[in-house]
């Protein structure tokens, strides 16, 4: 497992109703979303999406948004990624956030991309984040690299 480069750590409030509760201390639904478009403009990726890279393309560009688990305390990250069905390439960290009295929680990251990665190349994504109190919430998400 390599460690996932940070782009960005923070984890500030957002208002939104459309992601479930807005919550950082573990209240509500656990809820992860893998998108794009940063913590003011944050847009889930659907089926099939073009997914952002860095690099020639080296890493995955996910942004993170999260409700429902206690992020308050460091939250163990893992991102599993898989190129045209091949095998994964898993990127793990554990990230210590600081969040907001309220809202949900945004971070973003840039997770290791299998080698032989090109743009146009198809891809499958699983995130799982466990909070310190062993709740996880995982998002899986198909699409193709930028």
């Amino acid at each position: 497992m390599r460690a996932i480069p940070l782009i960005a750590l923070v984890l500030l409030g957002c208002e939104t109703e459309s992601y479930g509760p807005p919550t950082c201390d573990g209240g509500g639904e656990p809820l992860l979303e893998l998108g794009d478009g940063g913590r003011n403009a944050f847009a889930p990726h659907g089926p099939g999406a073009v997914l952002p890279t860095r690099g020639d393309p080296i890493g995955l560009d996910l942004d993170l948004w999260t409700s429902g688990i206690d992020t308050t305390q460091p939250v163990t990250a893992v991102v599993r990624i898989s190129v045209a069905g091949g095998p994964t390439e898993d990127s793990l960290a554990s990230l210590t956030l600081i969040c907001a009295d309220s809202g949900n929680g945004w971070t973003n990251v840039l997770a290791t991309l299998p080698s032989g990665s090109a743009s146009g190349t198809d891809v499958a994504v699983e995130a799982v984040l466990t909070d310190w109190t062993g709740v996880s919430v995982t998002a899986q998400l198909d699409g193709t690299l930028e």
